[in-house]
């Protein structure tokens, strides 16, 4: 969910279809030099890893780039 200020209005930013389905508590949202992005965090017996995925034109689903 997104919430616009100078609106004050909900919206939905779609998740990329490798993300769909994660577990929230794996997922992070952030804001880095301008984008917004996610990272996925995977936690494993033997060490642990994560993803991280930009959304690169805001609010378009197909602008998702994983890194």
């Amino acid at each position: 969910m997104a919430f616009s200020v100078a609106d004050e209005v909900f919206k939905e930013i779609m998740l990329p279809d490798d993300l769909v389905g994660e577990i929230a508590t794996n997922l992070l949202v952030m804001v880095f030099e301008g984008s917004l992005d996610v990272v996925k965090y995977e936690r494993e017996i033997y060490g642990s890893s994560c993803e991280v995925w930009v959304m690169k034109s805001y609010g378009v689903l197909e602008s998702w780039s994983r890194l």
